[in-house]
This record gives C-alpha cells, structure tokens and sequence, in this order.
C-alpha cells in the first residue's frame, strides 16, 4: 500500500508540475510558443529605438521622418542650410558611440538609441579681380570700357 501511494504522488506530481508549465507559457523545448516567437512577448509589437537630433547644430536644421524605429527600419534624414552655407555631412551614432552608415541621406536603425548630427560649410565668397594697366581696366581677362 505504501508503493501505490508512492507511485500515485509522485504521477500528481509529475502532472501537477507538467500542467503548470504548459499554463503559464513556459518550459523549455521546440514546441514552447515563446521560443519560436508565438503569442508571447510584447504582443506582436517590434521594440523601437529612440532617434535624437543632435543639439547646437550650427548654419542649418536636420530632422528624420521618424523619432522612433524598430531595428531594420529605414529611416530618412533632410537637412537645410542656412543662406550661404551649404549640406557637409551626416553624422549617426549609436548609444555606445559606434558609427551607422548614412547612405542617400538615409540609415538602417540598429538595435539602439541614435543620434543624428551634421555639418554645413559655408559657401565659397565671389571673388572679383579687376586690374588697371596704363589707364585700361581688365574685369575677368575683359577690356572694361
């Protein structure tokens, strides 16, 4: 009698234990629904990673056409320089400070936080040579009369 009450506790057991595993999701194995990217998780929604513009940008705006994205998103920036300067270069970095290719003025999110930067350089002044030999005025290699 002591057997069968051994055998009976330890089969509850064993079903106690396989029932509230199967319940609450867990366990371990191929056919866990969290494992292969089932109903668990975060409700089907994809984690996003915060888009920062740089502050003190000097002679222009830059913005993105998103403040956030999932890892994979493109996203795509636009800058404006400010009269007499013109677009130098895009600058993103990731949290840990490690460098994403802008390619076309767009980027792939990586899987952390960005900042967006950039630099403007001011545009080349018009310069003008006029130069007077003997009475005679010479604007461009031209006569000026």
């Amino acid at each position: 009698m002591k057997k069968l009450i051994t055998y009976l506790f330890a089969a509850m057991l064993a079903v106690t234990f396989v029932a509230c595993s199967n319940a609450s999701g867990g366990g371990a194995g191929p056919s866990d629904s969290n494992a292969s990217g089932g109903n668990g998780g975060n409700g089907g929604n994809a984690t996003t990673y915060t888009i920062t513009i740089a502050q003190g940008i000097e002679h222009g705006t830059i913005g993105a056409d998103k403040t956030s994205a999932a890892q994979g998103d493109t996203v795509t920036l636009t800058a404006t320089p400010q009269e007499g300067y013109k677009f130098g270069a895009w600058s993103v970095t990731d949290s840990d400070g490690a460098a994403v290719t802008v390619e076309g003025g767009a980027f792939v999110m990586p899987a952390k936080n960005v900042t967006v930067s950039a630099t403007f350089t001011q545009l080349a002044a018009n310069t003008f040579s006029i130069s007077v030999t003997g009475g005679t005025a010479t604007f461009a290699d031209q006569p000026v009369t």
